[in-house]
């Protein structure tokens, strides 16, 4: 799973967003989860930063979880200041995540899968098919490889095995898992050269 590396301090350091990039990120699932059925949103790895990728209307639906407590913690901290709810967030693995069958709208992994192997993605993906309902939406955006990030010069990190983020051969994948209506685009955001996979259940 993710590295030893993002339950530290220093992880910050990347995993942190500009505001230019939160607000393409916002506009993009905006765009994307407006098809969704009623029911929570699960953000699988949220991090320090994730809720604040979604526009209002969709935040209180979200439930944030990630491995790391450490970027919870920070993620808690900021929330206290900025929000007049009470946010859901639960720490958790993104293959083993804590909730009943078809029982989530949306599953959304932003910026995370890059740092899992592909066995990995792959639990994770029929994770996220388990726990949505039907009609429900996995959406996936992230850089093509970790190296874009800078994350290769950090500890716990560089030795990694390098992850593509292939759009296609991930589509493959989502319909092997029983997935449709299946949509891989690379250079989605272009300027962060951001690639995504939809797929329905």
């Amino acid at each position: 799973m993710l590295p030893d590396y993002f339950r530290r301090p220093e992880s910050l350091t990347i995993t942190k967003l500009d505001q230019r990039e939160i607000g393409a990120f916002r506009i993009a699932l905006e765009d994307l989860l407006n098809t969704i059925p009623q029911g929570p949103i699960i953000d699988c790895f949220t991090g320090a930063c994730g809720l604040y990728l979604y526009p209002d209307d969709l935040r209180k639906r979200v439930i944030g979880v990630d491995s790391s407590s450490f970027q919870l913690r920070e993620l808690r901290s900021q929330l206290l200041t900025t929000e007049t709810y009470s946010p859901k967030i639960i720490e958790a693995y993104c293959d083993n995540l804590p909730f009943v069958n078809e029982s989530a709208a949306a599953a959304v992994a932003v910026r995370g899968v890059r740092y899992l192997n592909w066995a990995e993605n792959r639990s994770f993906t029929a994770e996220a098919q388990r726990i949505l309902r039907p009609d429900g939406l996995l959406v996936i955006l992230d850089y093509p490889t970790v190296d874009l990030d800078g994350a290769f010069d950090l500890p716990d990190i560089r030795n990694l095995e390098k992850i593509y983020f292939d759009p296609t051969k991930w589509g493959e994948m989502a319909r092997e898992l029983g997935f449709r209506d299946i949509v891989a685009l690379y250079n989605y955001l272009p300027e962060m050269r951001i690639n995504l996979v939809t797929a329905r259940k």
